[in-house]
Order: C-alpha cells, then structure tokens, then sequence
C-alpha cells in the first residue's frame, strides 16, 4: 500500500515519463491481481465467492459508463485496463485448478528469516557500539565536514 501511495502522489510525474502512464496501470493491474490470488488462496470457494462479488458489482455499474473514481477504474476497466472480467476468469482458473493460488510460506523459512534477521541485527547493534568503529565513523565525518567547508 506504501507503494500504491508512492506512486499515486508521484502521478503528475509519471506522466511526464514517456512509460509513465503504462508503469502506473501496469502496477495496478498487478497489484489487483495479487490481492485477489492471495484472497482466494485458502481454497477455491473464496475465489469463486470473490468472482460473484465482482459480477455483482459490474452489474451495478451502467453500460457505457466511466468510472468517476480511481477505485472503481480498476473494476470497470477499459481499453486500456483488463478489467473485470479478466479477474473474474483468473478467479474461476484458480477455483477449478488452483494453480494460481500462491503457495503457503512454510514456518521454518519464516523463523529461519526472523533468526537471521535477529543476527543480523544484534550484530550491527555490537559493531555500531565498539569504541574503534565510533571513532573511525567520527574521523570520516569531520573530514568530510572538512571537505565541504
């Protein structure tokens, strides 16, 4: 979402950018398409369950008509976008095989990532307190201090 964020204020200079626009709808295909592969990838019930939600509110939306808001550009589509049906037959592909549905982390990866994360941690936070390290990082900046006076 942070991301999202990111490039939803930095709009105005995407378009600038001769690909800007396509990153911009590349990413918000993408990122819709991730939120609904990790919707339904407890079991294909939710996918399906996902898919009529969204014919539901496609239903709602007048024939012709544009989207006003952004959200809702990404659920009506266009010749630009995929669009819902598009999200509606990867949702029934996941449902029917599940070969879209991503694959469960397993636990020891996770605990392996947070140990080695831990280290990885304490040991920066040894290195940053060692006397030897602060007076050499103190040196390099008064010197660079220097440099720029």
């Amino acid at each position: 979402n942070f991301k999202r964020l990111l490039l939803r204020m930095c709009r105005d200079l995407l378009m600038i950018v001769p690909c800007g626009r396509s990153l911009d709808r590349a990413w918000a295909e993408a990122v819709e398409s991730a939120a609904d592969e990790h919707a339904a990838q407890q079991n294909g019930d939710t996918a399906l369950n996902l898919a009529a939600a969204l014919i539901k509110i496609a239903k709602m939306i007048p024939v012709g008509l544009g989207a006003a808001m952004p959200i809702a550009a990404f659920l009506v589509g266009g010749e630009e976008t995929r669009g819902v049906k598009a999200r509606v037959r990867r949702l029934v592909e996941i449902a029917s095989n599940g070969s879209g549905a991503r694959v469960h982390q397993n636990a020891t990866i996770r605990i392996a990532l947070a140990l080695s994360f831990a280290v990885v941690i304490i040991f920066s936070a040894t290195v940053a307190n060692s006397p030897q390290v602060l007076i050499t990082v103190h040196a390099l900046i008064e010197h660079a201090v220097k440099l720029l006076s």
